[in-house]
Formats: C-alpha cells, sequence, structure tokens
C-alpha cells in the first residue's frame, strides 16, 4: 500500500510506501519487501496509474530467496487516500485444482 503520488519537480513522481502485507507463501519464496519509495525508476513505478483508477495488470520480474528469477503479474488500483498494489508469481496462476462434492463417483 502506497500514499498518494507526489510530484517532484526535475525527479517526477514518487510515492511512500504506507505498509507491505506479503501472504505467508510469498513471504516463504521471496521475504518480505523493505521498499520504503516507489519512483518511476522502481521495478513498480511502471504500473503506478497516473490519472487513472487503474492499471493494466502488467508482467514483472522477480527473484526468488534462492536467486531465481520469476514472471509475476502486477496491477495497482488508487483509491485517491491510497494506491493498492497486487504482485503475485505467475506460477501461482498457473496451478489447476479440481473439488468434487461429497459422495462423487466418476462414471465409467
Amino acid at each position: 500500500m502506497l500514499e498518494p503520488v507526489e510530484f517532484v519537480q526535475g525527479e517526477g513522481f514518487r510515492a511512500q510506501v504506507r505498509r507491505i502485507e506479503p501472504s505467508p507463501s510469498f513471504r516463504s519464496q521471496f521475504g518480505k519487501p523493505t521498499c520504503a519509495l516507489t519512483t518511476a525508476d522502481h521495478f513498480l513505478g511502471k504500473i503506478i496509474p497516473i490519472g487513472r483508477r487503474m492499471s493494466r495488470p502488467t508482467t514483472v520480474a522477480l527473484t526468488d530467496l534462492n536467486g531465481q528469477r520469476h514472471e509475476a503479474v502486477a496491477e495497482a488500483f488508487d483509491t485517491k487516500r491510497n494506491i493498492l498494489i497486487l504482485l503475485y508469481p505467475k506460477s501461482a496462476l498457473s496451478k489447476t485444482t479440481i473439488i468434487l462434492p461429497a459422495g462423487f463417483k466418476a462414471s465409467a
């Protein structure tokens, strides 16, 4: 979660990080991010929705705790009071789970 975007003459925009809440699985694979500021040069800078309510899902690269790079999807939403960023590895999207109701019997 970011504070609203501020514009700094000669530097562009910046947004202070208010809070970072990674899921337990994200934290175990990537650690807890420690960024304090997001700017146009930051890897998430391209998804900050300036003049819009939200950004489109955008592919970014993340490096896990073992040094391996992973493709991830990032998107951001501007609520006017703060900017919410959703960030998740693409591999998390590729798993398929089928839940069958209790008592289900496959027909032959």
